[in-house]
């Protein structure tokens, strides 16, 4: 990934919201990963967004999550 394709990285990151997505729908309180939810895919997205030179997305997505935060 590190200054990898940003179209490749996209389409991993897509494919993992959908994984989140399905995976929220099945969850209960014992599932594996319970404690991922789409707060800490955000912010990891940013950070895969920066791993791949697009620091300036990934601050973009940093500044969204926090002003989401202080609503």
């Amino acid at each position: 990934m590190l200054r990898g394709d940003v179209a490749d990285v996209e389409r991993k990151l897509d494919e993992a919201q959908t994984l989140l997505a399905d995976a929220q729908d099945d969850a209960d309180d014992s599932s594996l990963g319970v404690h991922y939810d789409s707060s800490l895919l955000t912010i990891q997205t940013a950070i895969c967004y920066c791993e791949a030179g697009r620091a300036d997305r990934a601050v973009d997505i940093y500044e969204q999550w926090l002003s989401g935060l202080a609503r």
